[in-house]
């Protein structure tokens, strides 16, 4: 009874009203401390690598800025020049007096910011053939070609502002210069959450996307064909056996063992690659003139996890 008493007095209800007050903040504090950490620790912690098939910056410390939203056709804005400038306050040589490091020609530095951009957007409209599943029609041939004329502008001007002077390699090309026209598969995994799989990534000059066989097995039978532009001479062939984005990728992946290369004259050599992370050269017993390239997986590493056999790139020398 005495409880009951005390209750009814104002100050008990008092004393209650204001612990149930800063019970209510603490729990409400609480919260948004748990939910801010929440957002931090999904937005920043490092996930594992995948396919994403971006294309090369415009330096190697430029990598880390890929973004997810080149996928769908968001082009990232490059960073400007080394120098910090724009490109647009370079003054052309005047009368060839040689005072503009004896250059001579009235010509405007090009503007390497406006030709990357050209060729991030090329590139991403290419992609996105790629993940419909067009990259082997006549609009995914000519979206890879105008990528390809794009991003050959923003390398040849990117290496005369780095001061190379030194003639193209493709001025006085070699008698049988080796040209990929068109890559096919036997299968390939569909895209996934952005990430395409398709043939063409294994010519990309990217080892964070690989071309992923679709067989309901480890994939051996399955095949690659380089056709090639024009008949060339064969020396070698450089293949990374496997989903090269992270070494541990790698391994969760199976990974080529051993393959059959068919030549258009109709032999075909068999070889076999180690199980390492890392780019491995098949040296041919001799040249082969061929007008194609026929990649043949025999046998497989097996991946501690899945069982879908990637190769991530390939070179024909």
């Amino acid at each position: 009874m005495f409880i009951s008493k005390l209750d009814s007095f104002p100050i008990t209800n008092l004393l209650k009203n204001c612990l149930n007050k800063k019970l209510k903040i603490i729990l409400t504090i609480a919260i948004l401390v748990i939910g801010a950490g929440s957002y931090l620790l999904v937005t920043f912690w490092p996930f594992e690598g995948g396919g994403k098939p971006e294309p090369p910056a415009q330096d190697q410390a430029d990598d880390q800025q890929k973004d997810t939203g080149d996928q769908n056709g968001d082009a990232q804005a490059p960073p400007s020049d080394q120098d910090g400038d724009t490109g647009d306050q370079q003054t052309p040589d005047e009368d060839g007096d040689g005072d503009d490091q004896g250059d001579g020609d009235e010509q405007d530095t090009p503007d390497l910011d406006k030709l990357y951009r050209d060729y991030i957007q090329a590139y991403n409209e290419y992609v996105d053939l790629l993940i419909q599943g067009l990259g082997d029609t006549e609009e995914g041939r000519a979206a890879e070609e105008k990528s390809n004329q794009a991003k050959e502008k923003y390398e040849q001007a990117k290496s005369g502002q780095d001061g190379d002077t030194t003639p193209p390699d493709d001025q006085e090309p070699p008698v049988g210069e080796i040209e990929i026209s068109k890559v096919t598969a036997s299968s390939s995994l569909p895209p996934e959450e952005g990430y395409v799989y398709e043939p063409a990534m294994t010519i990309d000059q990217d080892t964070y996307t690989a071309w992923v066989e679709a067989a309901d097995d480890d994939g051996v039978g399955e095949w690659i064909k380089y056709s090639l532009a024009n008949p060339a001479e064969v020396n070698s062939v450089k293949i990374f056996p496997g989903y090269a984005s992270s070494e541990i990728v790698y391994f969760k992946n199976n990974r080529v063992k051993k393959v059959s290369i068919e030549f258009s004259d109709g032999q075909t050599q068999e070889f076999e690659l180690a199980d390492l992370y890392e780019m491995q050269t098949i040296q041919l017993p001799g040249a082969v003139t061929t007008d194609y390239i026929k990649i043949t997986i025999l046998e497989t590493w097996p991946g501690s996890k899945f069982d879908d056999t990637c190769i991530a790139e390939i070179e024909i020398e």
